[in-house]
């Protein structure tokens, strides 16, 4: 029987040559924690390819999953955050008192919208239809997102190649223009694709 090593390749960057190995124990039928590590990794793969499907039938927008991934980008999130900690922290990021030239650059108006609050004006990002779809989500599903976006994240950070901690405010035009770039609809939409994420 053929076995396929290229998605566990892909997804965990584990050597061909060292999968091959942990095969060739696991057919000896001599129980030892490579051919259970193997088995492990490849009921991994297809319980995310099970909850991809579910979450794509969610119906979560491209507007959401750009929020989402903005948010855990100034949030330096390097972890899934819990549900409770992720609606708190997301309301936060949301609502901007700020009107400093930063937020005139088009990335900022692409998260934040100036709106009329009592005569006040102020910046606030859509974010309750975003903490709704993470409450339609189980728990599975939720954290199976988040892992997505992050690792999308993981490659958008290392294509900006900086070591300084993002943030809106004090930051050039030059750095808006590259968040912009790097979180553009089309690299979205392409890392969410490759992902077999639809929106």
């Amino acid at each position: 029987m053929r076995i396929a090593y290229k998605p566990l390749v892909e997804r965990y960057n584990i050597p061909r040559p060292t999968l091959i190995e942990w095969q060739k124990k696991a057919e000896d039928k001599t129980p030892n924690w490579r051919t259970k590590h193997l088995q492990y990794l490849r009921e991994q793969l297809e319980i995310e390819e099970e909850t991809i499907g579910e979450i794509n039938q969610k119906g979560i927008l491209l507007e959401e999953y750009f929020l989402w991934v903005t948010f855990l980008f100034f949030e330096h999130a390097k972890h899934p955050l819990p549900k409770s900690t992720f609606a708190q922290k997301l309301r936060k990021f949301s609502f901007v008192n700020e009107f400093g030239v930063e937020y005139q650059h088009p990335y900022a108006k692409r998260i934040w919208l100036e709106v009329d609050m009592d005569g006040r004006m102020q910046r606030v990002a859509p974010y309750v239809s975003l903490v709704e779809v993470s409450e339609r989500l189980t728990a599975a599903q939720y954290y199976c997102v988040q892992t997505i976006l992050l690792r999308i994240l993981d490659a958008i950070r290392q294509k900006l190649n900086t070591n300084v901690k993002p943030k809106l405010i004090g930051s050039t035009w030059q750095e808006l223009h590259m968040y912009d770039k790097a979180f553009s609809v089309e690299t979205l939409k392409k890392a969410l694709a490759q992902e077999n994420l639809s929106f």
